[in-house]
């Protein structure tokens, strides 16, 4: 009888226990978001940290911000010319078992702002690379935005 009852528990368990993912995490998806504007200053000094701003828009109202940030910013490498090349995309989420997605919708503001802070080691111009979307084959096109470091000359 004990074992008929362990038996009967064991079934309930497994059976009660969901083998499926309902979480609703296997429905997630990622796309990137197209970089509209970056804020920098004229130039950058050594050693100074400057806090970047960075505007994209969601690719629909579907779309939502990763939390706590969306920015993707790396460097293009570890030698001292690769440091000074930065790389921004900003990675948004969606419900990829939504089938409609309501982009009139005017409550849903699509242009985000978010900021990092950048911190200025090398003696060389700043190159930001700004993620703007696919060209025909797939290739990621980006526009570039420089910074020199120092304070510019000044002509007589």
């Amino acid at each position: 009888m004990k074992k008929l009852a362990l038996l009967l528990i064991l079934a309930v368990t497994i059976i009660g226990c969901s083998l499926g993912d309902d979480d609703g995490s296997s429905n997630i998806g990622y796309e990137l978001a197209v970089i509209n504007d970056i804020e920098v200053p004229e130039y950058f000094e050594v050693n100074e940290t400057y806090e970047i701003d960075v505007t994209f828009t969601l690719p629909s109202a579907c779309h939502k911000q990763l939390t706590p940030r969306s920015l993707d910013v790396r460097k293009g490498g570890s030698g001292p010319e690769e440091r000074s090349n930065i790389y921004i995309g900003a990675v948004t989420s969606y419900n990829t078992s939504q089938d409609v997605c309501v982009e009139e919708d005017s409550s849903v503001v699509l242009e985000r702002t978010e900021s990092f802070s950048l911190n200025i080691t090398e003696n060389e111009e700043y190159t930001f690379y700004l993620w703007v979307g696919q060209n025909t084959a797939g290739e990621p096109e980006w526009r570039t935005v420089s910074v020199p470091v120092g304070a510019p000359e000044e002509s007589n």
